[in-house]
């Protein structure tokens, strides 16, 4: 996922996460705040050095949520909703 990769990247240079998506840049600044162009809505938010919360929803075909629990190895998400 594009989104995963950013925020590596993100951390690999500035030795953190971002503490919004605005921060991270690279077209994902409002998709927080409403459906990017593909339609996905993102939730994220970090409160430390090496921790984040990553979610995201989208409707069509099905309307799904899906949440990435990045604490466990290798991480893993947990998805639910109408495929």
């Amino acid at each position: 996922m594009e989104i995963i990769v950013a925020l590596e990247a993100f951390r690999s240079t500035a030795g953190r996460y971002p503490r919004s998506l605005q921060e991270l840049g690279g077209g994902y600044e409002g998709a927080d705040q409403g459906y990017d162009s593909v339609g996905v809505m993102y939730h994220y938010s970090s409160s430390e050095k090496e921790r984040f919360s990553l979610s995201f929803n989208y409707h069509g075909p099905g309307t799904n949520t899906c949440s990435l629990v990045p604490d466990v190895s290798p991480p893993d998400w947990d998805c639910t909703g109408a495929y």
